[in-house]
């Protein structure tokens, strides 16, 4: 079957290709122009909610001044006005701002919905006056925008316009931040624990039992405190004790999770200085075990050994009067001029109690005036109080010492935060009357007192925190350093000889020994600032003992400050019109006396 063929026409589809690329281009431009205008529209937008949030940041409370209404206008037009659309900067004849209440309805219990009834226009520069019903708490600003089509206007349209609006609800919280000073919030940074009752690890307010909560790697281990468990100086184990949860202490030392110590915190002047320097920090590392000073001697005055020597028996080796020993002191065995001080490491500062003492440099009598232990310490071996020793404290003679005798731990003057400890070491402490009237002698008294293990209550009354006492705690307390004292060895106290016998104590006397107490030092200043135990031992409660600053470490009190801190940053930088009032929970205010 044959079938004929068609000739081609050559040509016949460019009517179509010249139908279709006009229509293309048409939608081409077209869509140019809609996204131009969707882009106005979008920096439209912004403008309109620059300028609400502007206005409303403006408006205040205040019903005096109709809530500053007028400057939340001008602040509206002037953050739309920094806007621009398509590069066309926004002019104000562009914005319309109004004014109006947002307020909740009590009967509808709801806050009203677009569109806002009773919204004011105030053109910039005017001042809607007062709200007759309610606040001014509302602005609503009006961006419009027009702008000729690129494109479009082959089809006939020649521009067009674009009107956005936003609202924006002036509407600040009431923020009530309760921060807690009571010290409860300080449990992480005690020197000793727990904070109630004697520092006592087991939790069995046994005043013999150590109570050290500082995991500091270097401290003492001559003498008494070569018994290093029974000392227990150091403690590396968080604890709980009456359901309360004691991370190890960072006073002296920055704790594994990162904890600064506290000792840092202080300054001797206003440009920052710092108050406190570790003994360290001279090149010997080995000060927990060749102290500076006045070594604790071994065995028949040896000093090197094994085991130390506890009383004057054991330096001597016997009971009778050794007169070499009592013409010399320790310079009999040493060689050395006796210098009246021992030296602890890190921030411990330096001690005189030395046992036993040197019969040429007495401490007892230079800062006691009696050689008659019985007067210092009970049958027990416990410490006195000067009342019932009796024994006086010269104050004189220990802030002499303190200042001249070995290194000075102190600086001229402490302060951190905006608290000012002391402006001066005095020279002598008035104790003719209770408490003395110079301030800076009110200060070293009261922390003499505490070094020793004592606090004055009044004229007539004292209290032993070194593990004895017969007012407070059943009896006996361990309320300061690193709790009571310890026992070493067999103890004994006895009145000094008399008669033809002329030793200038009993050659086997031996008083239970201070864990932290009569170290006069960083560690035991910071302590006695902040000493939680015995903030209700004193009258008023909280009046002694309660100074730690507002920016020192303690744990975790200061994280929680840190969070707080940015909380009211970020609520000052982006919620400027709340309310927030910070209320501190304090303890010195315990109740209405």
């Amino acid at each position: 079957m044959r079938r004929r063929s068609t000739p081609g026409r050559r040509g016949s589809v460019l009517p179509l290709v010249a139908v279709g690329l006009v229509s293309l281009f048409g939608f081409v431009a077209l869509s140019l122009d809609l996204g131009m205008m969707a882009m106005a529209r979008t920096q439209c937008q912004n403008a309109a909610d620059a300028g609400a949030m502007a206005g409303a940041r403006t408006l205040d409370g205040n019903a005096n001044s109709n809530n500053n209404a007028a400057n939340a206008v001008l602040n509206t037009v002037a953050a739309a006005t920094s806007n621009s659309v398509l590069s066309n900067p926004i002019t104000a004849a562009q914005v319309t701002v109004q004014v109006g209440s947002y307020s909740y309805n009590s009967q509808s219990q709801s806050f009203p919905t677009a569109p806002y009834p009773d919204l004011v226009t105030v053109a910039p520069g005017s001042d809607p006056g007062p709200n007759s019903t309610d606040n001014w708490s509302m602005i609503q600003t009006k961006v419009s925008y027009q702008n000729p089509y690129s494109f479009a206007q082959i089809f006939g349209l020649n521009s067009y316009n674009v009107s956005t609006t936003s609202t924006a609800a002036h509407r600040p919280r009431d923020v009530a931040i309760i921060l807690d000073y009571s010290g409860s919030m300080r449990l992480s940074s005690l020197l000793g624990a727990p904070a109630f009752g004697n520092r006592d690890l087991t939790g069995n307010n046994n005043p013999g039992t150590s109570g050290s909560n500082n995991p500091e790697t270097s401290f003492p281990v001559f003498g008494a405190y070569s018994a290093q468990a029974t000392a227990g100086l150091q403690n590396l184990q968080n604890v709980v004790i009456g359901g309360l949860q004691y991370s190890v202490a960072n006073v002296t030392t920055t704790t594994a999770d990162g904890r600064p110590p506290i000792v840092g915190d202080f300054q001797q002047d206003t440009n920052g200085t710092l108050a406190f320097a570790s003994a360290g920090a001279d090149g010997n590392q080995n000060y927990a075990a060749t102290s500076p000073g006045d070594p604790s001697l071994y065995l028949n005055g040896s000093t090197t050994g094994t085991t130390y020597a506890q009383t004057v028996s054991d330096l001597t080796g016997g009971t009778s009067y050794n007169a070499n020993f009592e013409g010399q002191g320790y310079k009999t065995f040493t060689g050395q001029t006796f210098n009246g001080y021992t030296q602890g490491p890190n921030y411990w500062g330096k001690t005189f109690f030395l046992w036993p003492p040197d019969p040429t440099n007495d401490w007892r009598v230079k800062y006691f005036g009696t050689n008659n232990n019985t007067n210092l310490w009970d049958s027990q071996g416990n410490w006195k109080d000067p009342l019932n020793g009796p024994y006086t404290i010269n104050y004189n003679a220990i802030l002499q010492w303190i200042k001249t005798v070995g290194p000075n731990p102190f600086p001229a003057q402490l302060r951190s935060g905006r608290i000012v400890y002391y402006t001066q070491i005095p020279d002598t402490i008035d104790t003719s009357t209770y408490p003395p009237t110079d301030l800076n002698q009110r200060f070293w008294k009261d922390y003499i007192d505490y070094v020793l293990g004592l606090v004055q209550q009044d004229s007539q009354t004292w209290e032993v925190t070194t593990g004895h006492d017969v007012n407070y705690y059943g009896g006996t307390t361990g309320l300061t350093g690193y709790g009571g004292d310890f026992t070493w060895g067999t103890v004994q106290i006895r009145a000094k000889p008399s008669g033809g016998d002329k030793r200038y104590m009993d050659y086997l006397d031996n008083p239970k020994r201070p864990r932290l107490h009569f170290w006069f030092g960083p560690m035991t200043m910071v302590d006695f600032l902040g000493c939680y135990n015995l903030w209700y031992d004193v009258s008023p409660n909280c009046s002694r003992f309660c100074w730690w600053p507002g920016t020192c470490h303690e744990a975790p009190q200061y994280a929680c400050k840190l969070g707080i801190q940015a909380a009211l940053n970020d609520i000052n930088n982006n919620h400027p019109n709340d309310w927030v009032s910070l209320i501190t929970f304090s303890t010195p205010m315990s109740s209405a006396n």
